[in-house]
């Protein structure tokens, strides 16, 4: 075994048994100049290919070509895009892949999603236009939280004067809270038309808030 070569190994003597262990080990040195010890079959079969520098080096080749590919690694992009296949993943997870929310063929490779969807604009985040669909080009879009706060499966949809807006968009509309708003409704029992009423002229009026 002494002088002999396998992969990045050069075996330079017996190493000392030690106690459990069947086989000779053997003093190697890697080409990258550190030295280890191996045992005969995990040089012979290949098993012992360096002294671990190869493996730490298969391991940058692969995260070098992440970021190659497609240069996106670690983008607000690339998290939007995992974490969106994440959830659909989950079967756990009852807003999501526990109800049958999937991720279409095409975006299972980032590049299409990218492709599709392009860059996300600042302080906008994935959104699915049909609450009830799963995630693909006709059905998503970048959206701001307002936007997502009045798409959701649980949104109160609420008519006044002619005009029908989300419990959420109501509260904008009036300048109040949106958990204010849905608090006066639900916890407190108010009429619409009376939950909307400011809190100062609520309480000249004689109006428990």
């Amino acid at each position: 075994m002494i002088g002999q070569r396998f992969h990045k190994l050069t075996v330079l003597s017996q190493a000392p048994a030690t106690a459990g262990n069947r086989g000779k080990r053997w003093n190697c040195k890697c080409d990258c100049g550190a030295e280890t010890i191996s045992r005969s079959d995990a040089l012979k079969n290949g098993r012992a290919k360096s002294c671990g520098c190869h493996r730490a080096e298969l391991g940058g080749k692969r995260m070098v070509e992440m970021h190659t590919t497609h240069g996106m690694y670690g983008t607000p992009e690339y998290r939007a895009w995992q974490s969106m296949r994440s959830r659909c993943n989950d079967t756990s997870d009852m807003n999501y892949g526990g109800r049958g929310i999937a991720v279409c063929d095409r975006w299972h490779d980032f590049d299409a999603f990218y492709a599709d969807m392009g860059s996300r604009p600042e302080g906008m985040t994935l959104d699915r236009i049909d609450v009830n669909g799963g995630y693909e080009p006709a059905n998503c879009r970048w959206a701001d939280r307002e936007v997502q706060a009045n798409n959701t499966r649980t949104n109160v949809v609420i008519e006044h004067d002619g005009e029908t807006k989300t419990v959420a968009q109501w509260a904008n509309h009036y300048g109040i809270p949106a958990w204010k708003l849905y608090q006066r409704l639900s916890r407190d029992g108010l009429a619409f038309a009376e939950a909307i009423v400011d809190n100062d002229r609520r309480y000249n009026e004689g109006v428990v808030a």
